[in-house]
């Protein structure tokens, strides 16, 4: 009996070991496995739609693999001698194509991985990109931009930069393709091959684009600096760092960039170019960042560790790996970290993101497939505070106070109308009157219902309450409630009052115009 009693004991000890070290292994930034190589991992990994991850290794190993989601390989396929640096890019059908570094060819492999489909000589030195159409774009260090047929690799397309092409092509909704060259220009090229423009920056361009919502490119130049510029080509705005960018930008759910820089600092930029911070590894920062969905950025260093920061810049956690790391990270449905280093393995971390941001551009190669292609619909940023719905109906109540006797209390209702304006730095807008409504006066209160359109809260919003009496002067405060559904605005807003001399506004009749000026914090 005290045999059983005692066995009995170590089968609860026994028990309780093991949940205690699954509990350990499953915390935030812990790795869950890693897989070894014969050579650096510095091809970013890519990630199939049935979790499968596919990467290659460099130096004598030479292979492309294919590994399950718990780590055990699937399937390795030697890439005909030839280094595999970059990374693989994977087509709808399960197609991987990807470029052998130190050879000729891009390689379109079976997603079996039991052979090629083809391979055709075309010098290429970067990730390739892959059109809605299927159609693949890939760039040499020749100088050359190639569109391809996903069936037979035919040249459809050749367009020739004015150096050699070391940026991996970017494709807009519209079908656009963007690259950068070494001679510094940043080319905009159609998908019927149809050239639309070049800019140029101050520096070679390594860095592959990334595309915002609103069609505005962000790239990183040898000069050091990160360039905004419009769909058009026009430049926007550039950002200086203290030594050349490789990285490729990343975007995050409230629109912030997130780039690194050779001077060992991860930037995050707001989308107006200024500074919202920086955060300080201890090595150059090559790889480019990835945003999971609760907003974390997470990128390797050259100081052989892969870091997860929070969306404020703080750090969240850091995985030392045996070597550089070069390699960006993708993020798995589950929020697994998967990045390579050149200690020969590639890595899966517990990430606790819940999956990759839903932004226009939250990863390098904008998806964990690689295609470096904006999806047909982009959620637009979100500012902060997030405010949602941009368009919402409510009922506004303006309630007078402090009243001077030429504002005095109307004593009987009267019916006014309200003009919606919108203030953008230095220009004003007063909208037709379509969008005029009618108001019920009644005492001291003004009801008006209609159509409200916030500016993304970044400038004041004005609303003109325009009466048809003739007063000219008011003073008071203003009692605001917007209520949409199931939101519900009050306090916390800066509300003011003013007073706006009678005029004419579009024909809509004379009178005193109360602004209420509303900036969202």
């Amino acid at each position: 009996m005290n045999h059983l009693r005692s066995f009995r004991k170590y089968i609860c000890i026994i028990i309780f070991i093991l949940s205690v070290s699954f509990t350990a292994y499953a915390a935030d930034g812990d790795l869950k496995w890693a897989f070894e190589t014969k050579s650096w991992v510095r091809s970013s990994p890519a990630i199939g739609e049935d979790g499968t991850i596919y990467v290659g290794s460099m130096g004598k190993d030479m292979h492309l693999y294919a590994i399950h989601s718990d780590g055990s390989l699937k399937w390795s396929y030697n890439m005909d001698n030839t280094a595999v640096e970059r990374s693989p890019a994977i087509a709808d059908d399960g197609t991987i194509y990807i470029p052998g570094t130190s050879g000729m060819y891009l390689f379109a492999i079976k997603p079996d991985g039991t052979s090629y489909k083809w391979k055709t000589m075309v010098f290429p030195g970067n990730s390739p990109g892959i059109g809605a159409d299927g159609t693949i774009y890939v760039s040499n260090n020749v100088g050359d931009l190639y569109w391809l047929s996903p069936d037979t690799a035919s040249k459809t397309c050749v367009h020739n930069a004015e150096g050699d092409v070391g940026s991996s092509p970017a494709i807009g909704a519209d079908g656009r393709v963007y690259f950068g060259d070494d001679a510094g220009y940043l080319h905009a090229v159609g998908p019927g091959c149809d050239f639309h423009w070049r800019t140029i920056t101050g520096g070679a361009i390594q860095s592959s684009p990334a595309i915002a919502a609103d069609g505005t490119i962000y790239v990183g130049s040898g000069d050091g600096k990160l360039y905004a510029f419009n769909s058009d080509g026009t430049p926007k705005w550039n950002f200086a760092t203290g030594a050349r960018i490789n990285s490729s930008p990343a975007i995050g759910p409230d629109g912030t960039i997130y780039a690194g820089s050779d001077d060992m600092n991860l930037y995050a930029i707001h989308p107006d170019g200024t500074l919202k911070w920086t955060y300080a590894t201890s090595g150059s920062l090559r790889a480019s960042p990835a945003i999971g969905a609760d907003g974390t950025i997470y990128i390797g260093s050259n100081d052989f560790s892969i870091y997860a920061i929070n969306s404020d810049g703080t750090l969240k956690w850091r995985y030392q790996t045996g070597g550089y790391v070069f390699s960006s990270p993708a993020i798995g449905s589950d929020g697994t970290i998967y990045i390579g280093s050149d200690d020969n393995k590639l890595y899966a971390i517990e990430g606790s993101s819940g999956g990759l941001a839903g932004t226009s551009w939250p990863m390098y190669r904008q998806n964990p497939r690689h295609t470096g292609r904006v999806p047909e619909e982009t959620p637009a940023p979100n500012p902060d505070p997030v405010i949602d719905p941009l368009s919402v109906e409510g009922d506004w109540t303006y309630t007078e106070s402090n009243k001077t006797d030429s504002c005095s209390t109307p004593s009987s209702a009267e019916t006014g109308g309200i003009y919606l304006e919108k203030t953008e730095t230095g220009y004003q807008t007063t909208v037709d009157n379509d969008h005029v409504y009618d108001c019920t006066l009644d005492e001291d209160t003004v009801t008006c219902s209609g159509t409200y359109t916030h500016n993304n809260g970044t400038v004041s919003d004005i609303i003109n309450l325009i009466f048809s009496d003739d007063r000219t002067t008011a003073q008071g405060t203003v009692s605001w409630t917007w209520v949409s559904g199931a939101m519900t605005c009050t306090g916390g807003h800066d509300l003011t009052l003013s007073h706006k001399a009678a005029e004419d506004n579009s024909g809509g009749g004379g009178g005193g115009c109360f602004i209420i000026s509303c900036t969202h914090p």
